[in-house]
């Protein structure tokens, strides 16, 4: 007959001070983050991983309050984007108050062409920017589509500035700076017959915007000398009607002078 094994008794589970339960003191609760990222962290990560040309600037003093936007070509231009805290049920959000454009020449590089593209983004960027900001929505979730607007504004200022480079280079042209405020010129020395004589001249055109280039933005050093300056002038019927201002103006000007050297 088998014998009953005598049962064993429990093993006693011995406890210690890390095993106890902690008081309810000591009790750990996940950490709230906030319910969207920063402003500047949302911006700074899309301007990283897409292809703008605008960075934020961390060398501004920091700010909660204001975004300091610059350009990797245009480096004289800076946005300041001033934000404001609007109280609402979840809290507070972000609106953008105002936005600045301002002129950082310290930054500035001895580039004609990019003296020219300042001088045209400025023609038109200030105006632009206003009226970016009165008909889009001031929440800084469109911060984004602010920025998209600026780049595809100074994509389109660097088009038009090669443009006007390759006119004046190809027509044996210079175009370059002058005076103490940072105007712009396009010069051109020209040599040409009259009679047995060969006489030169130099033309000038002086403007501060590329579409307000004109008749009145030109000037011939010798004047006075015979009459074929009035002829240089392009006509309606050369460069037509819409073709008095701007590229296709001095295009035809150019080429006027151009053509009346080749024949000397």
């Amino acid at each position: 007959m088998a014998s009953l094994g005598i049962p064993k008794a429990p093993k006693k589970i011995q406890t210690t001070l890390s095993d106890a339960p902690t008081s309810s003191s000591e009790v750990f609760t996940p950490c709230h983050l906030p319910a969207t990222p920063s402003s500047t962290t949302l911006v700074r990560n899309r301007l990283e991983t897409q292809s703008f040309r605008w960075f934020l600037d961390s060398s501004c003093e920091a700010s909660e309050r204001r975004l300091y936007l610059r350009h990797r070509t245009l480096r004289t231009l800076k946005l300041i984007i001033h934000l404001q805290k609007i109280p609402s049920d979840c809290g507070h959000h972000d609106r953008i108050e105002r936005l600045e454009l301002v002129e950082c020449w310290r930054q500035a590089v001895p580039s004609t062409r990019l003296l020219a593209a300042h001088a045209e983004f400025m023609e038109i960027g200030p105006k632009n920017v206003r009226d970016v900001l009165s008909s889009m929505c001031t929440s800084t979730g469109h911060l984004m589509s602010l920025v998209v607007h600026l780049d595809t504004l100074v994509e389109q200022v660097l088009g038009k500035v090669d443009a006007l480079w390759r006119i004046v280079k190809n027509n044996g042209a210079v175009l370059e700076e002058f005076g103490t405020d940072r105007r712009l010129r396009i010069s051109k020395y020209f040599e040409y017959q009259h009679g047995q004589t060969v006489h030169w001249n130099r033309l000038e055109v002086q403007f501060d915007a590329i579409d307000r280039i004109e008749r009145s933005s030109v000037s011939f050093h010798r004047s006075d000398l015979h009459q074929h300056c009035a002829s240089l002038f392009p006509t309606e019927q050369q460069c037509g009607k819409s073709g008095l201002q701007g590229l296709v103006f001095l295009e035809c000007l150019l080429w006027n002078v151009e053509k009346l050297a080749l024949e000397c």
